[in-house]
């Protein structure tokens, strides 16, 4: 039945945003094209009821110091700069994300819904911003692969 409701939050927003309709595929995923480098990744997990929730922000330079870190670290610190999601580095390709996961039963109706992803979307738009002016970034667009990256087992936990 969630994966119905989670669907059907999908179809409203959709809708109400002037997108063309949203489908999750047999996996529960979907993907959200917000700007060229800007995709919100969508994942249904069923047997935790959860939607996990994640953005690609940058990939950080080789030489990155130690300053971001504490950055991203801080925003995380009561997820004061991180909008109650998580930002993190993969500490093997040093890919910049923003991720969070939701109960389907936190949002009540297609307006909580929509609330929350204008609000992960502009959290990660600032980051982006914020890596691209500090120069700490190589690149922000994920292009590649990303379509066909879902969330990891871990994310579900």
């Amino acid at each position: 039945m969630s994966h119905e409701k989670l669907q059907w939050q999908l179809t409203d927003y959709a809708a109400s945003v002037g997108m063309d309709n949203i489908q999750l595929d047999k996996n529960g995923y979907c993907c959200l094209n917000f700007k060229e480098d800007l995709l919100l990744n969508i994942q249904w997990h069923k047997n935790s009821e959860r939607v996990v929730f994640y953005i690609h922000c940058g990939v950080l330079t080789e030489d990155g110091n130690i300053e971001i870190y504490r950055d991203l670290l801080g925003a995380n610190l009561f997820w004061q700069d991180s909008g109650g999601a998580t930002l993190a580095v993969d500490k093997e390709s040093n890919e910049v994300w923003l991720m969070d996961k939701k109960l389907l039963a936190s949002f009540d109706n297609v307006n909580d819904f929509s609330r929350y992803i204008t609000s992960i979307v502009n959290i990660a738009e600032q980051w982006q911003r914020r890596l691209t002016s500090q120069s700490k970034v190589s690149s922000i667009g994920y292009r590649n692969n990303l379509l066909s990256k879902t969330a990891p087992h871990w994310a579900f936990a």
